[in-house]
């Protein structure tokens, strides 16, 4: 069963300027109502999660309130709730 939709690099936050772009497009939010299942998260392209995951280092733990980070939290409350109730 499809539990629901990750939309991975759905923004770029300009470090400099703060401008938000899709730099991939669009698509988690309609994609999961074409398939009528949730939306359970975008993940913003972050070059530290590159770098935190390159030397083994958990975003979540590195820095616990980056935007990427927290989405990451939030996606995995999400998967533990669609896990537990496709269980049951």
């Amino acid at each position: 069963p499809l539990l629901g939709i990750i939309e991975n690099m759905s923004v770029f936050t300009c470090p400099n300027c703060q401008h938000t772009s899709a730099l991939f497009g669009e698509g988690g939010e309609a994609l999961a109502r074409t398939f009528d299942t949730p939306l359970l998260g975008q993940i913003p392209l972050d070059p530290q999660l590159r770098l935190c995951a390159d030397t083994g280092t958990p975003l979540v733990v590195a820095a616990p309130q980056a935007p990427a980070s927290q989405a990451l939290v939030q996606l995995a409350g999400r998967l533990t709730t669609a896990l537990a109730g496709a269980r049951a």
